[in-house]
């Protein structure tokens, strides 16, 4: 149970990687669902950037700058307002950051588990069975195991209400094996948007001059 908390809680000292990115965007106006895949570029911690042919997004700073295709502006969302959240920033933030935005719900009630024989009350009698429950700084707080094999699920619901009003929650699936977050389901009022980690080439990691991104020739429009 406290499996999750130790990656992000790691996630500051880990080495910077690169992976591929999958997102699937479904609309709940039209029955269609756009998918893109690109780079991931992470930095632990510090930094992160996705390429696609679609849009470029790099967050890094407490800021957040999205260009979509070829267009001649970039977007700077400011990371201070609540309601500017980052599905992709999921893969840099450590725990503590997460939680300052999101609280842990469950879906059903862990099932009391009986103590080892060994655990006798005051008068030499075995105690009853006892309720678990995670420590309430832990992201651990799985309601179940996911669909996909080998994972465990987390649900996360804003605390901010500007921010619910974009995200209504988000279901993490994290594989136990690897404590690596493979994919990260965010609905909202308009559509459902899944991202999905792919394979982690073993190849350098990034150099820190790949997360620089040189505005000079764009219209940066702040949000």
């Amino acid at each position: 149970m406290k499996m999750l908390l130790a990656l992000l809680l790691a996630l500051q000292d880990a080495p910077p990687y690169r992976a591929t990115m999958t997102i699937e965007r479904h609309s709940k106006r039209e029955d269609r669902v756009g998918v893109e895949t690109g780079d991931l570029l992470v930095k632990p911690g510090e930094a992160l950037l996705f390429q696609s042919r679609l849009q470029k997004v790099a967050i890094k700073d407490g800021r957040a700058f999205e260009r979509k295709g070829s267009e001649r502006k970039v977007v700077a969302w400011d990371l201070s307002k609540p309601e500017n959240f980052q599905p992709l920033d999921l893969w840099r933030l450590d725990s503590r950051a997460i939680l300052e935005r999101f609280r842990e719900i469950v879906d059903r009630s862990a099932e009391p588990r009986e103590l080892p024989p060994a655990v006798l009350d005051g008068e030499g009698k075995p105690r009853p069975p006892v309720a678990v429950s995670p420590s309430p700084g832990s992201l651990a707080r799985a309601d179940g195991v996911d669909r996909a094999e080998g994972c465990m699920r987390v649900i996360l619901v804003p605390r901010d209400a500007r921010l619910r009003s974009r995200i209504t929650s988000i279901r993490l699936s994290v594989d136990r094996a690897t404590n690596r977050i493979l994919r990260a389901v965010v609905d909202s009022p308009s559509q459902v948007l899944t991202l999905t980690l792919g394979d982690c080439p073993e190849a350098a990691p990034p150099e820190d001059a790949a997360f620089d991104w040189d505005f000079s020739t764009l219209k940066v429009e702040d949000r």
